[in-house]
């Protein structure tokens, strides 16, 4: 999942071109190719665009990604917070709940 900040107002652009290249071989391939253009074009400001490597991986019925945050919550680890860590699992699941869950 993708996680990097962008402005509500853009919000339903990002959901448009992520869905479209979900269903388009050729905005797919698009996006794969040149995330960074794709993405500037749905309204991702240049600032932050500037500040990440991306990569577009495609899941398919065989093949599954698990996207590791770049970050966790270390007291809540340590707590063994039992919502945050099922938060977590959650996100390799296909919870909704889950994507709810801060890791800052």
């Amino acid at each position: 999942m993708a996680r990097f900040p962008m402005p509500a107002s853009r919000v339903a652009a990002l959901g448009r071109v992520l869905a479209e290249a979900g269903s388009d071989p050729t905005k797919r391939r698009a996006l794969q190719e040149n995330p960074k253009s794709v993405l500037a074009a749905a309204g991702v400001p240049e600032e932050v665009i500037a500040l990440f490597d991306f990569t577009v991986v495609c899941d398919t019925a065989q093949t599954r990604h698990v996207v590791l945050p770049y970050r966790y919550n270390a007291a809540k680890l340590d707590q063994t917070d039992e919502a945050y860590l099922s938060g977590i699992a959650g996100m390799a699941l296909d919870s909704a709940e889950a994507l709810a869950v801060r890791f800052s």
